[in-house]
């Protein structure tokens, strides 16, 4: 075997240990506190979104879909930006998404707030010539949009530059687009809900999908996402691991020996059959001990 041969099958196995090194090292370092990524979630979102509201329906090519899609961008903006006038705004939006769904059937209502979302987003990404298109469209069925439709896509930047939705040179990040698109259904199903039962209108994935999201990636304060914690397990029982939740935030804030207590508490009160959270809460405990010794004492 020449010398070169030999360099190359040492070299080989060099990268190959090293890879296997970091791969150690990363499954050490990982830490058990930590909130997963959102990407499987929204999988199960979409497959729910599918068998709930069936195939996508062409709204603004009725009349009265065009109106609810002019009424929602009218009071999205006048809500957004504060402005008197956003309660009959929301009344109007809403007996006109009642009559489009007396002429159609409730999962229009979806597809409905789908072609909102994609109007507004394109406007809010600066799309060349999307504010005339909508100006144009809903002019006359909405005459007062013109008069605040930049506030309230200044106000959205706002909440965009807040909640992270935007790059360094202020355009909307794309990987962002689906969770945008998820506050935008959260205030759509809250307005509509006045009138719809919303459990016709919101999937409960979806609910625990916003949730989620609010806990594990807004900007909230550490205290008010404490709050909706205990609010909601307390009345909405989502299908979610509140302790945990608890628990993260409260090691994030350097408060070991109180998330040590309630992920006692959880694992005092867990099924049996629940091998993984238990497992789970084991090895919570563990680096809880491990950033401070006394906290679980």
């Amino acid at each position: 075997m020449n010398t070169s041969k030999r360099v190359m099958i040492i070299l080989g196995i060099v990268i190959i240990l090293a890879f296997v090194v970091m791969m150690i090292v990363e499954s050490v370092s990982k830490k058990t506190l930590e909130f997963e990524p959102l990407d499987a979630q929204l999988e199960i979102l979409d497959k729910t979104y599918a068998n709930w509201f069936g195939q996508k329906v062409d709204v603004q090519g009725q009349d009265i879909g065009q109106q609810v899609i002019c009424d929602w961008m009218n009071y999205s903006a006048l809500a957004a930006a504060g402005e008197d006038g956003w309660r009959d705004a929301s009344d109007k939006f809403n007996a006109n998404a009642m009559e489009l769904v007396t002429r159609n059937n409730i999962q229009i209502d979806y597809w409905a707030s789908q072609e909102a979302f994609e109007e507004l987003y394109a406007l809010y990404d600066g799309q060349d010539g999307k504010r005339a298109e909508i100006l144009k469209k809903c002019g006359e069925l909405e005459p007062e949009l013109e008069k605040h439709i930049d506030t309230g896509v200044q106000k959205f930047h706002e909440l965009a530059v807040r909640e992270g939705f935007v790059n360094d040179s202020g355009k909307l990040i794309a990987e962002k687009k689906r969770i945008v698109q998820l506050l935008h259904r959260h205030l759509w199903v809250s307005v509509a809900s006045r009138q719809f039962p919303r459990e016709r209108l919101e999937p409960p994935e979806e609910r625990l999908t916003f949730f989620r999201w609010q806990i594990e990636q807004s900007s909230l304060s550490d205290e008010v996402k404490l709050e909706k914690l205990m609010h909601s397990e307390a009345t909405e029982h989502l299908p979610y691991d509140y302790a945990f939740a608890k628990a993260v935030i409260l090691v994030r804030g350097h408060k070991y020996w109180d998330a040590c207590q309630v992920i006692q508490e959880a694992l005092s009160t867990a099924e049996e059959s629940d091998k993984l959270r238990i497992e789970r809460y084991h090895l919570v405990i563990k680096e809880i001990k491990s950033a401070d010794s006394k906290a679980c004492q």
